[in-house]
């Protein structure tokens, strides 16, 4: 009888709680600011020059253990001329012992760093400065570093070695510790204040959209992945326009090859001198590529006037995906998957590349394909007339598109064919006939449109286009960086498998596939700007999450009374339901071997650029059921992970920068 009674209070209580949200909201802020669990601390660092431009090699090491694994917990600095700036959770606030060292250069090329002032701030506000002697007896360094306090006050430090660190003293802690304690409960009032408000356009996003009570968690959602966006756009916006392309993986090529389609109008030999200027060190250039991009991306730059206008279309690009999916949300709402599931994929639209085309139209692919209302599945399920001239077109400059995008995306060639097959194969005669005649027309269109584009190359190379190409890496390329170069003498991440590196060392002693999920989930610049160690756990285990739970909807077996009582086709739709699962495996484990081969066989780059075309099978997989995108559990993890997103995204585009 207690048990019952028990049990009876604990429903009653959840039940009154879920009656009167606001409630639980305003105990659950109580209970945060009674004991704020986590605190956002920044690091200011103000140097004596303020024209002081080496601001980006200061670093400092956080970690909630002394015995820390080098190099895992060093956070990057936000360079600003005259100063250097730090920003990390600290869920240990406390103790003030989470910074374990600062260092002041990671070069011995920088004799002297003289430091006017330290600032600690707690949730965005000043609580303390430390300069003059105060600033001298807050740190102890090693054998690599001198300190001395210079007659204006300021704290010179003489740097001896490439690893100059300075370790905490007790009045730092103190310092620090006192800071973090008056100002943590600010933070959550920040977080009440952004929750309130979320709560509140929710209601009138709901009212807007007319949505059912039931409904309501999509909104919420939505207007949280609004905000992303948004705040995705912005950072975007400031990357385009303040970044350094010298930082961006490749980015100088891509300009080179934008700024040529600027003032020509049609591919070049690249053996002629209009484009030898834009190879590379690689002895490569973007222009012996069939990708279209810098074709667009070069004449929309050559009718604007701005820095960094090579980047312009990419933005561009990037705010369609954000608009395309979240217009889309509520009919086809495992779009969001495609656009939320990492950071990695807004970066494409940070600076020039033609990964940035790429990944919109292969979500366009998506889209046809998923979509049961798409031009596509339209078309094919009917007889193809005259009258679908234009639908074939379009169509086929799409699949033409995926045609000339990089190798890493034929993938999604694979995947469209996996998709349209188990239909046709499972059509009555009659039909199996029009709907191939229907898949024939959309291959004649991608073919045409791409023989367009590869009759230039024939004009100019004939039938020798590779062996030209190949010349010319081995004619400019850097000497290690040529094919023609022996293995040995190589650049050391060339042709591992010519050097004799087995295959196990190459999965395990080069960390293959952490530095490839890291860089699939987070990883900015010449794969050097990380966000917190905590962070790629995290984000695993919401994958992880995902993974099962669609997993359950796709093989949950029906119970016996659901199963007598279903029709021969649901049945039929249950069967191809897993079918279709399986072969989104199979395309995803083809992304892999590709990444790895290149890898093994050609140069070891384990980006994660390279693996985004895996994001659009995991949004097609969302699409299989739609109990799934309309579940709660669904919507929770795409906002966590929206919002992990934003922050790493917020954390390493700063740092990108020109100084």
């Amino acid at each position: 009888m207690t048990v019952q009674i028990q049990a009876f209070h604990k429903k009653s209580v959840l039940a009154k709680l879920k009656k009167h949200p606001w409630t639980a909201a305003a105990l659950v802020c109580l209970l945060f600011l009674l004991f704020p669990p986590v605190v956002c601390m920044e690091l200011r660092i103000n140097y004596s020059d303020p024209g002081y431009t080496e601001g980006e090699t200061f670093k400092v090491l956080t970690s909630p253990r002394e015995d820390t694994i080098p190099f895992s917990g060093l956070q990057a600095t936000y360079a600003r001329t005259g100063q250097s700036r730090i920003y990390f959770l600290d869920y240990l606030y406390r103790k003030g012992s989470y910074v374990r060292r600062l260092d002041p250069a990671d070069t011995d090329k920088i004799p002297l760093v003289s430091i006017r002032s330290v600032e600690i701030r707690c949730n965005g506000i000043l609580g303390g400065v430390l300069e003059g002697q105060t600033l001298y007896d807050a740190f102890t360094p090693n054998e690599q570093v001198e300190m001395a306090l210079s007659p204006e006050g300021n704290l010179d430090l003489l740097i001896s070695g490439n690893d100059s660190q300075l370790f905490p003293t007790d009045s730092f802690r103190r310092l620090y510790a006192h800071t973090a304690l008056r100002y943590a409960r600010i933070g959550i009032l920040y977080l009440f204040l952004f929750t309130a408000a979320v709560l509140l356009l929710s209601r009138l996003y709901g009212r807007l959209r007319k949505s059912r009570k039931e409904e309501w968690h999509l909104d919420i959602s939505d207007v949280i992945l609004w905000l992303a966006a948004a705040g995705a756009v912005c950072l975007l916006i400031t990357a385009v326009f303040t970044g350094d392309h010298r930082k961006n993986p490749d980015e100088w090529e891509s300009r080179d090859a934008i700024r040529y389609y600027v003032d020509h109008n049609l591919p070049p030999d690249i053996r002629s001198p209009e484009a030898l200027p834009t190879v590379g060190t690689y002895g490569t250039t973007r222009l012996s590529e069939f990708n279209p991009y810098y074709f667009y991306a070069g004449k929309l730059a050559s009718v604007i006037s701005c820095v960094h206008k090579e980047r312009v279309f990419g933005l561009c690009l990037g705010i369609a995906l954000f608009l395309f999916c979240l217009l889309n949300a509520r009919k086809n709402r495992y779009l969001l998957a495609a656009c939320f599931l990492t950071p990695q994929l807004w970066y494409l639209y940070a600076y020039a590349t033609s990964d940035a085309l790429d990944y919109l139209v292969s979500v366009l692919v998506l889209y046809q394909l998923a979509n049961p209302k798409s031009m596509l599945n339209r078309l094919v399920e009917r007889e193809v007339k005259k009258t679908d001239i234009f639908r074939i077109l379009l169509l086929g400059t799409m699949f033409a598109h995926v045609l000339m995008a990089k190798a890493n995306f034929y993938m999604i060639l694979i995947y469209a064919f996996l998709m349209l097959l188990p239909p046709l194969l499972e059509a009555k005669a009659d039909r199996r006939s029009e709907r191939f005649k229907a898949y024939l027309w959309i291959l004649l269109a991608a073919l045409c449109i791409f023989g367009i584009r590869l009759s230039f190359e024939f004009v100019h190379y004939g039938f020798q286009r590779n062996e030209v190409i190949l010349e010319v890496q081995n004619a400019l390329g850097a000497y290690e960086l040529r094919p023609s170069t022996p293995p040995q003498e190589q650049a050391p991440e060339f042709a591992m498998y010519n050097k004799g590196v087995s295959f196990l060392d190459f999965l395990t002693k080069y960390n293959f596939h952490g530095q490839l999920f890291k860089s699939s989930v987070g990883v900015y610049g010449g794969m050097n700007v990380y966000a917190h160690g905590w962070y790629y756990p995290a984000m695993a285990l919401l994958y992880l999450l995902l993974y099962a739970g669609i997993g359950v909807y796709v093989w949950q077996k029906a119970s016996p009374e659901w199963t007598e009582a279903l029709e021969k086709a649901s049945l039929k739709a249950q069967r191809r339901k897993r079918i279709v699962w399986g072969l989104l495996h199979v395309s995803a484990f083809v992304s892999y071997l590709l990444v790895v081969y290149n890898g093994f066989f050609v140069d070891f780059q384990p980006q994660g650029r390279y693996m985004l075309p895996v994001f659009v099978l995991a949004a097609h997989a969302a699409s299989l059921d739609e109990r799934i995108t309309k579940s709660r559990w669904f919507n929770l993890l795409l906002v966590i992970t929206a919002v992990l997103s934003l922050y790493s995204f917020a954390m390493g585009i700063p740092q990108l920068r020109e100084v």
